[in-house]
């Protein structure tokens, strides 16, 4: 009798500690959502988004400007649309979804935590608000140097499509 008493009460804490344990996973990963949502507003806030798209359009700009014909003024209107149209696919709200859920997926609740403490202190603000000026610097190189080689690698692409 003693024994089913101890298996009894066995069977009543194991059951009675089943769903505060099955809690936990849900309450772990709800608490790494809310960091990762908190980093993403702190690593991209709405304006450094902005800025981020000031530059995308600012490079589209440069390298329609490069076509015949740009300057014209249903050119310079299609232009203008376009970098709406733009705006319109990636709102900030959408990107912060995006941003988080990727923060979430790729680094523990340990690792957000440190993320979000370094994003805190003067050498993470520093670099977030850097980032879109290099950003920046690095889309500008880049352009310049694909609009520098594309000639060159047109010419090489059309040798090669003529050899097959």
């Amino acid at each position: 009798m003693r024994r089913l008493a101890i298996a009894f009460v066995f069977l009543l804490t194991a059951a009675a500690a089943t769903p505060a344990s099955a809690a936990e996973p849900a309450k772990a990963a709800a608490k790494q959502e809310t960091l990762a949502v908190r980093l993403a507003r702190l690593t991209i806030p709405e304006k450094q988004w902005n800025e981020v798209l000031d530059a995308i359009e600012s490079s589209q700009a440069q390298m329609l400007a490069q076509l015949p014909g740009s300057e014209s003024e249903h050119a310079q209107k299609a232009i203008a649309s376009m970098q709406r149209k733009v705006r319109a696919l990636m709102p900030y709200a959408e990107m912060l979804d995006l941003q988080a859920g990727l923060f979430a997926k790729y680094y523990t609740e340990p690792e957000l935590q440190e993320l979000y403490r370094f994003y805190e202190s003067a050498l993470g603000r520093k670099t977030l608000q850097l980032t879109p000026e290099i950003t920046r610097d690095v889309m500008a190189a880049v352009q310049t140097r694909m609009v520098a080689e594309l000639p060159r690698l047109m010419k090489e692409l059309e040798a090669e499509l003529a050899q097959d």
